[in-house]
């Protein structure tokens, strides 16, 4: 069993074959103890029979989604075979798996967190991932959010270069409200960028942005804000729970924390006009 403590849920994970890599990034996330909130998956190696109680809602080159009363199947599909390998039990947290396909596709630890879903177990605790580069600045989360190529990551940099922040994770951020405030989670994935530091930090802004020909910064009107910030969110749009969970949090969220639009170069300047306008607001 494998066990993580990510965005203060610890994940069991029980399965009972070996892995040919455990990456770097999950061993930042290990644990011995376990967080108040827990979630206990189980791999079996048994192929799923569909029933006739299922209706396919959702479809892609990889992945099908099935429904019943009970909840949703998800169905998934090796790129590298064309076969299917893995079944995913909502409602029970059981992943019945190929023990064939096992060996060719389920051999790293990112593999099997695909097949979980982590954007429904944290929407599930009243958490949701937003697409986003994570610094930390005096001890408070600064959020950068935007499509990709928008220059997350290299507003980020900035920071770092200029006036010494951290970079936490430089693409994807954990976000709930515990103890009344908002806070932002490293987590084990982080695309391109790498950086993925387990570290906790209440967040101080969240800043969205957009190239521009000069630097400029507005605080951000509510429905731009949450236009801005929901099409950036990790979220199943066939499971109408989950929908429905990440429009309320969306909704508190942007009414309890400063939501910046910042339109700017990739310089110092850049950062300046940004870090101004944090202290001015607080």
């Amino acid at each position: 069993m494998k066990k993580y403590n990510i965005a203060g849920i610890t994940f069991k994970i029980d399965f009972n074959f070996k892995l040919k890599k455990e990456e770097e990034a999950f061993l930042e996330f290990k644990s011995e103890g376990d967080m108040n909130e827990k979630e206990v998956f189980k791999l079996i190696p048994q192929k799923w029979e569909k029933t006739k109680d299922l209706s396919k809602i959702h479809e892609t080159p990889i992945l099908s989604v099935y429904k019943n009363n009970e909840g949703y199947i998800k169905e998934f599909t090796s790129i590298y075979t064309n076969k299917k390998y893995a079944w995913l039990d909502e409602d029970k947290n059981i992943i019945y798996y190929d023990d064939v396909q096992q060996k060719k596709v389920l051999t790293h630890m990112f593999c099997i967190m695909e097949l979980i879903g982590i954007e429904h177990t944290l929407c599930k605790h009243k958490t949701f991932m937003l697409h986003s580069s994570y610094i930390n600045y005096n001890g408070d989360a600064i959020l950068f959010s935007g499509p990709s190529g928008i220059g997350k990551s290299t507003q980020a940099d900035l920071w770092k270069d200029f006036v010494g922040a951290e970079i936490i994770n430089g693409d994807r951020t954990a976000i709930s409200k515990n103890l009344g405030n908002w806070h932002a989670y490293g987590l084990p994935f982080a695309g391109s960028s790498k950086i993925y530091k387990n570290k906790t930090l209440p967040i101080k802004a969240v800043v969205i942005l957009k190239q521009g020909k000069e630097n400029c910064i507005r605080k951000a009107k509510p429905m731009e804000a949450f236009k801005a910030l929901y099409s950036e969110i990790t979220v199943n749009s066939w499971n109408k729970n989950d929908v429905e969970t990440i429009i309320k949090l969306v909704e508190t969220f942007i009414k309890e924390v400063p939501i910046y639009i910042l339109s700017c170069l990739p310089n110092k300047e850049a950062v300046d006009l940004l870090k101004k306008e944090i202290e001015r607001g607080e």
